[in-house]
């Protein structure tokens, strides 16, 4: 059995309030939606792209997931970045890309390089 392979074009990063450190002190349910609309947007890309060719009812049961930001902005810091994309990873899962997001199952690479546009490329790679 070959390895598959995908790859999602989001156009912005992470909303700054999605962000671990945003929400100190806030309720849980500012940031709830904030994932929430994430999620979704995930599920949207994913149900309208070739996906379903590829996971052919199949999640990857084992991943290994590398997130690109690209952003004129300054640099950011990487396990913080990491948890701003929960609301993506948590959309991987619920669309069937990936079995679930446990650390025994899912491994993560975080890169953010400096660009004139802002956008995110999720890949996703069976191991």
């Amino acid at each position: 059995m070959s390895l598959r392979k995908i790859k999602l074009l989001l156009p912005y990063i992470p909303p700054r309030a999605a962000f671990p450190r945003a929400f100190e002190g806030r309720h849980w349910s500012a940031r709830s939606s904030i994932k929430a609309k994430m999620k979704q947007d995930i599920q949207v890309l994913a149900g309208s792209s070739d996906l379903a060719a590829i996971i052919q009812g199949r999640p990857f049961e084992r991943a290994h997931i590398t997130i690109t930001f690209r952003s004129p902005k300054g640099n950011y810091d990487g396990d913080n970045a990491l948890a701003a994309s929960k609301g993506w990873i948590d959309g991987l899962v619920a669309e069937g890309i990936i079995k679930n997001d446990t650390i025994s199952r899912v491994s993560y690479t975080v890169q953010w390089w400096r660009s004139d546009v802002e956008a995110t490329t999720i890949e996703v790679e069976e191991i």
